[in-house]
């Protein structure tokens, strides 16, 4: 073999050694991981962080959710459970509580992507985002059947107070919250709700009946 063709041949082989190791560094350095490249990408190790960082904030704030979790007491009935109303994995449901009101069935849970909290009550769902429990301190939702009382319902951030209801003449009920839940039946569609949340005053005006 001549000379050119032996320093071809080392040449090429420290090539190869080289990429190898090269390669080797790359893969250590990344440890090897799906992990890491998933949660660049916002993959499904991220959004289980996310959500899991959303449900320990959820329970910071609302009370309720920091009770033991009773399998029985707080299993939502099934005919909510397998409905519609929560088809797509709506709530997370081994965080629901069941709410201590009576004369109502009343459940409040994580959502399913932790960044919200949600109150199930006789058959409706009004969820409240963190954002809005940690800047505003709660967000109502009202249910109204033909026949029967609207109910004004929803969760409320530690530290929320003076809760109340306004009616369409501007007269006031207060609003009981227990646990950081609360729910109040009116006869007549309401004006708006009031509350002391963490920046002071605020209040959520419902859309006016069609």
């Amino acid at each position: 073999m001549n000379r050119a063709s032996d320093i071809s041949i080392r040449t090429l082989a420290l090539a190869i050694a080289a990429a190898i190791a090269a390669a080797l560094l790359v893969l250590l350095l990344d440890g090897g991981g799906t992990d890491r490249s998933q949660a660049a990408a916002g993959g499904p190790t991220s959004a289980a962080a996310a959500a899991a960082a959303g449900r320990a904030t959820a329970r910071q704030q609302v009370a309720l959710l920091r009770r033991p979790r009773s399998a029985t007491r707080d299993a939502l009935p099934p005919p909510v459970l397998g409905g519609p109303l929560l088809a797509g994995g709506v709530l997370d449901v081994a965080t629901v509580r069941k709410a201590p009101v009576a004369g109502a069935s009343a459940y409040v849970a994580s959502s399913g992507d932790g960044q919200a909290v949600c109150a199930v009550v006789d058959g409706a769902l009004g969820c409240a985002s963190l954002t809005s429990l940690l800047v505003d301190g709660t967000e109502p939702s009202i249910m109204g059947r033909a026949g029967e009382p609207h109910q004004v319902f929803g969760v409320a951030a530690a530290g929320v107070s003076d809760i109340e209801l306004v009616q369409l003449d501007d007269s006031t009920d207060p609003v009981t919250v227990v646990d950081g839940f609360y729910l109040i039946a009116s006869d007549d569609y309401p004006q708006a709700l009031t509350w002391l949340g963490p920046s002071g005053a605020e209040s959520f005006e419902f859309p006016p009946l069609p």
